[in-house]
């Protein structure tokens, strides 16, 4: 059994989804919760304290499974089941700051986490590794899909429109846990020779796209891995750096593929510099037999977001600042910030769906008389601050922004170190804040909009116009010649780097190289039903158990953490420090495993070079 729940700032039930066994479940309990409240009613009526349920248990279990196709919960009445569990969890997050975000219950544990807007991931599941694939999934998925919106995933938005149909199919998709996301290369090296011969013919169309769209980065799927990335500023050298994996990989997996029509969608991406994520296009385009091209554009109203996102978590940071003098600084460049972007702002015609960017001049006073009476209330509360000071210049240059794409600068430094203040906070200077945040949601939610339009009328036609002129005929036959991605080099794909080719006795491995967070896996396919998840040993650098399959047979893990090297004629991979871990015969020698695993490790680096 497993499932999840989201909960809303009201303790409401916003999303709800779950195998067949977590729904039924459900569905017991609030059919229990009914049958209990009328036989109480009935009762206290009649002063006979005996059950008028007459239904069989078993027999309702059953109807319940014949209906579960069409299963419609009613939120309320879960809220109010998960209620007693949701209000223990919030108390002592308030009481103690130190939450209870586990527990047991009769359908498996129970696991609790907080993020955006005071928002709750409640995950059921009897299986510990089930519990963190189904808790990694939704909470990935709403940060790349919702990130701050989620604010509004109880409306019919357009923004939160596609977020929702794509959290709704998040556990048909193939759930994988790990606490550090790598992107698995084995397919991009296997096909590395090929990939090479095509560099020049993809970096010409992420430079076209760079006059036609703006700044990009350029990703190459085949089978829904990464094969190539292409960066359309000079000089970067790797594609990825910078760039949350996690994130990555579920913008990847929530892209559409092998579609004859191209596609745009619209993800929030976070660096691993900042704290700030970015509002992206997502184009998807198959211009090639088996392969996807997948274009990350900055959306037209994205450094607007950015600023107001970080007022937003600047206003957060108010409530529990220990130095009133620097946040109170901070936020006051941020506002004098998104003041000069909403001036620089013309009004927006009449075919946009607007309130704010009608009048961005009186938008910017708006926001600005906000936080003048926040301010106000936050030096009233602490007589002790100084008073304001004018700003001499802005933190960041906005003439000279680079593309949030291609630079990443919205870096961590811009916050203090948070830590609790004992400082009595008032009712108003608590609601000053919840309308500020509230206000600012608005306008985010209000330009995300605005950004998802320009992207149907203008990105997405200028992403078609730059693929007719630039991708020709005779281009696309000579790398479909290629066959990459064809069932013959599939084939051939299912054999490369495996063990046995190499006279080695493991059944499967994982390399990761963690500095530039890739990896290479391999599972026998006659072992793959056993063993289909290989999770790293990170406690230390050499050790060997036991490992039961699913099937119940015994195999012995071997894993070994491998120094950086230093080699010029290494890949950045190389260069790396590496984790592998290898599943052996049960009985296998403890030094012969580490001899195969280290002559394993030498044949893969080879194609690395």
């Amino acid at each position: 059994m497993f499932g999840y729940v989201v909960v809303n700032e009201q303790n409401s039930i916003v999303f709800l989804d779950g195998n067949d066994d977590f729904k039924l479940n459900f569905q017991n309990l609030i059919h229990s919760e009914i049958t209990s409240r009328k036989s109480e009613v009935d009762s206290a009526s009649s002063g006979v304290g005996s059950s008028t349920c007459t239904e069989d248990p078993d027999s309702s279990s059953m109807s319940f499974k014949k209906s579960l196709t069409n299963v419609v919960f009613d939120s309320s009445e879960i809220s109010h089941i998960l209620l007693p569990l949701i209000l223990l969890y919030r108390s002592t997050s308030e009481k103690t700051k130190d939450p209870i975000d586990q527990m047991s219950s009769p359908y498996g544990t129970i696991s609790i986490s907080k993020f955006y807007h005071n928002y709750l991931v409640l995950v059921f599941a009897k299986d510990d590794r089930k519990r963190l694939e189904v808790s990694q999934t939704i909470e990935h998925t709403i940060a790349t899909l919702f990130g701050p919106l989620i604010a509004f995933c109880h409306t019919d938005l357009t923004t939160v429109k596609k977020p929702k149909e794509h959290l709704a199919a998040a556990l048909t998709r193939k759930l994988v846990f790990s606490p550090r996301s790598y992107i698995d290369i084995r397919r991009k090296i296997f096909y590395s020779e090929k990939i090479a011969k095509l560099k020049d013919t993809f970096q010409k169309i992420s430079s076209q796209l760079n006059v036609f769209v703006g700044n990009n980065r350029c990703l190459l799927l085949c089978h829904d891995d990464i094969i190539a990335t292409y960066n359309s500023v000079e000089g970067t050298d790797n594609v990825l750096k910078g760039l949350n994996t996690n994130d990555l990989l579920n913008i990847v997996s929530n892209t559409p593929k092998c579609d004859a029509t191209n596609r745009i969608e619209q993800f929030w991406l976070r660096s691993t510099t900042g704290l700030i994520p970015y509002y992206v296009n997502v184009i998807s385009a198959t211009v090639f037999k088996n392969m996807t091209l997948v274009c990350l554009v900055e959306s037209s109203e994205n450094t607007l977001i950015r600023y107001l996102y970080l007022f937003s978590k600047q206003l957060d940071q108010l409530r529990v600042s220990q130095d009133l003098n620097k946040d109170l600084k901070e936020v006051r460049k941020t506002i004098n910030d998104i003041h000069i972007l909403l001036l620089n702002r013309k009004p927006l015609p009449d075919t946009y769906c607007a309130a704010f960017m009608r009048n961005p001049m009186r938008a910017s006073s708006f926001f600005k008389s906000i936080w003048n009476q926040i301010e106000s209330e936050v030096l009233h509360i602490n007589r002790d601050s100084v008073t304001p000071k004018p700003r001499s210049e802005s933190r960041f240059s906005i003439s000279s922004w680079r593309s949030a794409i291609s630079a990443m600068s919205l870096s961590s430094s811009v916050f203090t170190r948070i830590t609790m203040d004992q400082k009595t906070m008032t009712q108003k200077m608590d609601i000053l804040l919840s309308y500020g945040k509230k206000q600012i949601n608005s306008l985010i939610q209000e330009l995300c909009s605005i950004s998802i339009v320009n992207a149907r009328i203008s990105t997405l036609p200028l992403f078609n116009q730059c693929l007719e002129k630039t991708v020709k005929p005779n281009a696309v036959k000579t790398v479909e010649s290629l066959e990459i991605g064809t069932k013959h080099q599939e084939d051939e794909l299912s054999k490369f780097l495996k063990p046995s080719e190499f006279f080695l006795e493991m059944y499967a491995y994982r390399i990761q190289f963690d500095d530039v967070q890739t990896e290479i896996t391999y599972i026998s396919e006659e072992y793959k039903n056993d063993f289909n998840w290989i999770r790293q040993l990170k406690t230390a650098n050499r050790f060997s158990c036991d490992y039961i399959g699913n099937s119940g047979e015994k195999y012995m893990i071997y894993h070994f953490a491998h120094p950086p090297a230093n080699h010029k004629g290494l890949s950045p991979e190389g260069r790396s420090s590496i984790k592998m871990t290898a599943v052996f015969p049960e009985f296998m020698n403890k030094n012969l495993a580490d001899k195969q695993a280290m002559k394993l490790l030498e044949c893969v680096l080879k194609y690395l070079k």
